[in-house]
């Protein structure tokens, strides 16, 4: 998780995208889901993403992680980054 926020701060920081919330989805080979979301990072984690504002932190709901879910399938992971780019992609899909 720690290259992946390391990644998109890269890119917040060159200008290639704006990070305005995050979410993390595993679902695990029995089909079982866990999330993560920002607020709940322990705070030793939290420093790693604290290039994210934290006015649009909260962007993302249950019905969003409900939406994504539907299309993972087990052993499999989402990371759903609210940046500019995001919009183009479909329910089911993940993008990091």
């Amino acid at each position: 998780m720690a290259t992946v926020f390391a990644e998109l701060e890269r890119q917040a920081e060159s200008g290639t995208i704006r990070v305005l919330d995050a979410m993390i989805l595993l679902k695990d080979d029995q089909g079982e889901v866990f999330r993560l979301n920002l607020e709940d990072l322990p705070a030793e984690e939290a420093a790693a993403v604290g290039f994210i504002e934290t006015g649009t932190r909260g962007l993302f709901d249950a019905e969003d992680a409900d939406t994504l879910i539907e299309g993972m399938v087990p052993g499999s992971a989402c990371g759903r980054p609210g940046h500019r780019a995001y919009l183009g992609v479909s329910p089911g899909e993940c993008a990091v």
